[in-house]
């Protein structure tokens, strides 16, 4: 995920309205996807299948995910790049990229209890500090949410210096009120008024893990410890926030559960621990010449195809392949599913070139995405439009220490490059068509394609965030199944009416 993102834009309501005659309506069956128009498409089993698939990889893999730079994430770009190949792209390369790796080898949190170790589930924070083989070892204190207050407090009743730090770790979510205030929507679909008092994201983001971490630094502990207190009870991984960056402290998360039990017995006296963070013996990783002090450095892949078109101008359909289901097999399946569905049309159908593309490292440290791969940076001048489609997700609310399943989709953000008109009267024709409800249209941005609107692309986005996805939660049950078709068919509709519209044009209204 990329830091959210919004772009003023006062006069954009006006100017869709002015352009209300491009709304459609649904086809004459009510359904999506059912005229001969999307005949092409993968029936919504196949694309559900690949999502499975991806997933697998990384379900079975030493971290449960599909980390970057490790074997399942090589097995994901491999089967992507078949996938293509199959599909009849052309050029299909999957192109190696080097990047920042931390890879664990083992990892614990040991308490000693009287004369007895008690071993705690636990997860590692990414690209923290390794440990020697034996860990650290220390008295652990607890400083509430790590504020430079507590820390300051808790120094004066016992040195910090030298001790394991515990911090919760705290995430207010996003609220669709605030994310979406009213003077910032472009487009609302939501016939069933779910949307107002609802949440964009449950558990996400972590508000305070880079600055507890810096603190914890800077006031001499050995060894930090985050508890995830808006998770599941008994949850204890998160590998997209909790990523130190620089190897200053050696890190662990756990539980909410674990988290009481911690606390229950610091309350009743002191408690020594032992944190373990080794590195893997034998990392999937390379030596790059010139590499910072924080250098080692291991092998992602960027998968990309082409398909030609009556121009050079260039269509992106993209998402990124690491993850685990909703986020994100979910997104790639969905470039599987247009790369499929748009092969399969005459290319004189065709009036851009189209390049398909799955990113490699988005849970992980990497370069800005226009130089993490050539294929990409190659094409910049000649891009008309990128579509970046992210997490098809059903929404889970965290009830009691437990996901529940709302049975509805998560609330749907598509982002619109600068409000461009045009683009978002496009995109409310796809959304009424195809019946995605729960869905806003603003200039906001939360995942990859925010970062490719600041180096002037036009750019159209859909993510919808949910309550599991950076976990070992995060399995295909979490996808919002009956949804892949609908969202695929109706990125088809905005890229054909794209299609014939010169890239001059679309820049000068996503600049105006």
């Amino acid at each position: 995920m990329e830091k959210l993102m919004r772009t003023s834009r006062r006069d954009v309501l006006k100017s869709t309205a002015a352009l209300s005659g491009l709304i459609g309506t649904r086809d004459a069956t009510g359904q999506s996807g059912s005229s001969e128009e999307y005949a092409g498409m993968p029936p919504t089993d196949e694309i559900f299948g690949w999502i499975e698939d991806l997933w697998r990889m990384g379900d079975r893999g030493k971290y449960g995910y599909r980390m970057p730079g490790t074997p399942e994430d090589h097995e994901a770009a491999n089967y992507i790049e078949q996938k293509f190949r199959g599909f009849g792209l052309q050029a299909v390369q999957r192109e190696p990229v080097s990047i920042q790796a931390a890879f664990p080898g083992r990892w614990s949190l040991t308490i000693q209890i009287g004369d007895k170790n008690e071993e705690l589930p636990c997860w590692f924070v990414r690209y923290a500090a390794f440990t020697p083989p034996q860990g650290i070892t220390g008295e652990i204190v607890y400083v509430g949410q790590g504020s430079e207050k507590e820390f300051k407090e808790k120094n004066a009743q016992t040195n910090i210096a030298g001790k394991l730090v515990l911090v919760d770790l705290i995430s207010r979510g996003i609220r669709c009120s605030t994310y979406w205030p009213p003077n910032g929507t472009l487009f609302t679909y939501d016939p069933n008024k779910t949307l107002p008092d609802d949440m964009v994201s449950e558990t996400w983001p972590l508000a305070n893990v880079t600055s507890s971490i810096d603190l914890a630094r800077r006031h001499g502990a050995i060894g930090y410890v985050g508890v995830l207190m808006d998770t599941a009870q008994n949850n204890c991984q998160e590998y997209h926030d909790a990523k130190v960056g620089n190897e200053v402290m050696s890190a662990l998360t756990v539980s909410p559960a674990t988290g009481d039990y911690l606390k229950k017995h610091l309350a009743a006296g002191p408690v020594k621990a032992t944190v373990v963070l080794t590195e893997q013996p034998n990392p999937w990783r390379t030596e790059r010449a010139g590499a910072p002090a924080f250098g080692k450095w291991g092998i992602t892949y960027n998968i990309h195809g082409t398909l030609p078109g009556k121009t050079d101008e260039v269509i992106v359909v993209m998402s990124h392949h690491d993850g685990g289901a909703t986020n994100e097999a979910s997104g790639a399946s969905m470039v599987m599913a247009l790369a499929k569905y748009f092969a399969r049309a005459p290319s004189e159908a065709r009036q851009k070139t189209m390049l398909f593309l799955a990113v490699g490292s988005h849970f992980g440290l990497r370069a800005p995405i226009l130089e993490h791969g050539r294929k990409l940076a190659a094409v910049e001048d000649r891009i008309a439009c990128l579509f970046n489609i992210e997490m098809i997700g059903r929404q889970y609310k965290l009830v009691n220490g437990r996901y529940v399943d709302t049975g509805l989709p998560a609330p749907r953000a598509f982002g619109v490059s600068h409000g461009n008109p045009r683009l978002t009267a496009f995109v409310r024709q796809a959304i009424e068509k195809h019946r995605l409800d729960r869905s806003v249209v603003s200039d906001h941005f939360i995942g990859e394609g925010g970062p490719l609107t600041r180096f002037g692309l036009t750019v159209v986005e859909h993510l919808s965030l949910n309550a599991p996805q950076f976990s070992r939660d995060d399995t295909p049950q979490t996808v919002m199944k009956e949804a892949l078709r609908p969202v695929a068919c109706a990125f088809a509709d905005v890229i054909n009416k794209v299609g014939p519209i010169p890239r001059s044009e679309l820049r000068n209204d996503s600049q105006r």
